[in-house]
């Protein structure tokens, strides 16, 4: 069995290859640029040996610039992979413009950061097929961190993205960070999913021009715990209050500890003007709120009982509005200790928002 890890730079869509019995293809085409080699035959692995689980596919393809489309079969023999599976595979593959819906549906083994930065960088890219990983519902722990972070042409994700129904942690860690040309995220992606901790950690960072969120996206998400939504919307400057639905986080009833940190911080957007009723209501269990809405300096209005369903378990208010400069409302008064009895922390909730109404009854230490 012959073991291959060199890239093949001189590589073309013409030249025969014969990867017949090889077990390890790492890194097998990395960096070819050829001018020429802008597909791959669906059978290219087909002969192969038992392909290995430590790496797989990782980097096979990263960095070949000139690729523009890959065939749906073309790791179709390989059902048995598992972990790591398919690490960098096309990272940097800048011309790479469309993905077969079924490209993944035969690795239904693929396990824990199976599809880390798979995509990542290709700026050719537009839109993510339905049901692209529908049948990967093995994956586990940062299955897709920062699969398509940086895809700058990306503008849609269909319905059924993804059907993991095992996720544990970190499951869509900075998935789309960074795709600021994201415009349309269908209210079903997400199906299906029952990831835990740190699921949609930076999932949408960066996302400037997504300005409209589905309010069933993370419907089926019930079972979210610890950091939940960290930093999931932060420096969406797209964002607007009309796309904000109220029952956004409903279903995710037991959001815990540092769930909304950061969420939102940074959504400067003009229509992003206030915070719908009723919007934290059924994450009775969150403790964190720190830089929630921080430097959303356009936020005029906040429901005055907006952490009300937190009362006996909020302990972090840290930098919450800080630099919220334009709110004018009455803010709840969540240095009252009588009714948030367990906060701890509290700097610069609400510094340099003067404006507020009852700024003036703002303790010092919030301000």
């Amino acid at each position: 069995v012959q073991t291959c890890a060199l890239p093949i730079l001189r590589i073309t869509s013409t030249t025969a290859i014969n990867v017949t019995g090889i077990a390890t293809v790492y890194q097998m085409f990395k960096g070819s640029t050829n001018a020429a080699f802008t597909t791959v035959p669906a059978d290219l692995f087909k002969y192969c040996g038992s392909i290995a689980n430590a790496t797989a596919f990782s980097e096979t393809f990263m960095g070949c610039t000139k690729l523009t489309t890959v065939p749906a079969d073309l790791f179709r023999y390989h059902p048995n992979i598992t972990t790591s599976a398919f690490n960098y595979t096309f990272q940097g593959c800048t011309a790479l413009n469309n993905l077969p819906a079924g490209l993944f549906q035969y690795n239904v083994n693929v396990s824990s950061a199976a599809f880390t930065s798979t995509f990542n960088g290709c700026t050719a890219l537009t839109a993510v097929p339905a049901y692209f990983f529908y049948y990967n519902s093995a994956v586990t722990s940062s299955a897709f961190s920062n699969t398509f972070q940086a895809c700058t042409a990306l503008t849609t994700i269909n319905d059924h993205f993804c059907n993991g129904t095992s996720m544990i942690t970190n499951a869509f860690t900075q998935t789309f960070y960074g795709c600021n040309h994201l415009t349309t995220v269908d209210a079903g992606a997400f199906l299906g999913v029952a990831a835990t901790t740190g699921a949609f950690n930076g999932t949408f960072r960066n996302c400037t021009a997504l300005d409209n969120l589905p309010s069933d996206l993370f419907a089926t998400a019930t079972a979210l715990t610890t950091g939940a939504f960290t930093s999931t919307f932060q420096g969406c400057t797209g964002l607007t209050s009309a796309g904000l639905p109220a029952d956004l986080f409903e279903h995710n009833v037991s959001v815990s500890t540092t769930s909304f940190s950061s969420t939102f911080y940074g959504c400067t957007n003009a229509g992003f003007t206030s915070i719908p009723a009723g919007f934290f209501t059924q994450n009775i269990a969150a403790t964190a709120f720190n830089s929630t809405f921080r430097g959303c300096n356009k936020l005029t209005t906040i429901p005055i009982d907006l952490f009300d369903a937190q009362q006996a378990t909020a302990t972090i208010f840290t930098s919450t509005f800080y630099q919220c400069t334009a709110m004018t409302c009455t803010v709840p008064d969540l240095w009252n200790a009588a009714r948030w009895s367990h906060v701890v922390s509290n700097a610069t909730c609400f510094y340099q928002d003067v404006s507020i109404a009852n700024y003036a009854a703002i303790p010092a230490g919030w301000k």
